[in-house]
């Protein structure tokens, strides 16, 4: 896809020198195994899920948007 972009006046993205940190799977379960109970949850469904904690934030209030309509909460 090195194809120049011609009459769309697009400048490409700047490749970036940052790689982001990963764990093995052994780090990531001394971690976990380091946190109780809702920390522990939280901590394991992002790392199964694979989301992000952005994500994560926008799920748990739009959760509570809803419960709050279906006077859940």
């Amino acid at each position: 896809m090195q194809q120049e972009l011609v009459g769309i006046g697009a400048v490409r993205a700047k490749r970036s020198r940052y790689l982001p940190t990963v764990l093995t799977p052994d780090e990531v379960q001394r971690i976990i195994s380091q946190l109780y109970g809702a920390y522990k949850l939280v901590v394991q469904l992002l790392y199964g899920s694979g989301l992000r904690l952005s994500e994560v934030k926008v799920c748990s209030y739009e959760l509570k948007e809803y419960n709050g309509q279906c006077g859940m909460l």
